[in-house]
């Protein structure tokens, strides 16, 4: 479940809680990327509960998220400046 959201800076971030109650820091793409690619405050609220897709950090509890989903459907893809998703990169998959 999504408890913060951290629009801006470096990065957009969503702090959220899991089914476990372990609090992880979700590191998404720029901001300015994110918001050509539809991202906004309006896509996601505190509360909502998500599932993601993405490559843990190896020392604290932070993802980097590839894909967010909400009711089933991706609402987030993290794109790169060449246009290809990261997830195309660490895995098998091109697209969430």
């Amino acid at each position: 479940m999504v408890t913060e959201l951290h629009l801006g800076a470096a990065h957009d971030q969503l702090v959220a809680t899991d089914s476990e109650g372990q609090t992880w820091d979700l590191v998404l793409a720029t901001p300015n990327r994110n918001r050509r690619l539809g991202f906004s405050e309006d896509t996601l609220s505190v509360g909502d509960e998500i599932e993601i897709l993405g490559r843990l950090h190896p020392n604290r509890p932070e993802i980097k998220v590839h894909c967010i989903y909400m009711n089933g459907e991706a609402t987030y893809t993290y794109y790169d400046f060449d246009g290809t998703t990261s997830l195309s990169k660490h895995s098998d998959r091109d697209q969430c």
